[in-house]
């Protein structure tokens, strides 16, 4: 997900500017924009916050 992040934070901005008639719809993208943003600038940079969740991820994957 971390490498497409920056694609998706435009594209949930893009969406809440087409349903912009319908508020709870718009601050539904638009929130969605806000959680990718982390994601997005953390992989633009040094990938630190994305190998902390990858290595959490993986470990909690054997107790599934």
């Amino acid at each position: 997900m971390t490498p497409k992040a920056c694609r998706w934070v435009a594209e949930m901005q893009e969406i809440a500017g087409f349903v912009g008639d319908d508020p709870a719809a718009g601050e539904l993208y638009c929130g969605g924009a806000e959680f990718f943003e982390p994601f997005a600038e953390d992989f633009a940079e040094d990938k630190k916050d994305a190998a902390a969740l990858a290595a959490f991820l993986e470990k909690n994957q054997s107790a599934l």
